[in-house]
């Protein structure tokens, strides 16, 4: 009994040693790559974003960003009287950090901006259903 529960836990720390090849170098990179790019992009519409996290887990092939889609409200004048934050995830399928980035030019793959660009897109149209 203590063999199999030595073995159990050695499979589980293993496990979470795994559960993240992502690095947070390259993770909080990503996410200011992200943030970057936002300014000619998304972020010249109707909302602002805020990108918190990316994490992955290539055992299970998926990563998550997650964000905030930020509506800006303004009274008759136009002057700014609050905001709502419409907390987003997008899920990414990658199996290994090459997915994410591309290595030749050191930046996020094409891949990964397209997956996002459709990502911000869906939670675009979520955050305005949340309009007061």
């Amino acid at each position: 009994m203590k063999a199999f529960s030595l073995l159990l836990t050695m499979l589980l720390l293993t496990q979470n040693v795994w559960a993240n090849d992502l690095t947070q170098a390259d993770s909080d990179w990503l996410v200011q790559e992200i943030d970057n790019i936002c300014g000619d992009t998304w972020c010249e519409g109707d909302y602002n974003f805020s990108f918190n996290s990316l994490t992955c887990d290539f055992s299970l092939g998926e990563c998550e960003m997650k964000f905030e889609v930020i509506d800006t409200l303004y009274d008759s004048d136009w002057n700014d009287v609050g905001e709502v934050r419409t907390p987003a995830t997008c899920v990414i399928a990658a199996e290994s950090r090459d997915v994410l980035v591309n290595t030749h030019w050191n930046t996020y793959s094409d891949y990964f901006y397209e997956t996002m660009s459709e990502c911000v897109s869906d939670a675009e149209s979520d955050a305005a259903s949340n309009r007061p």
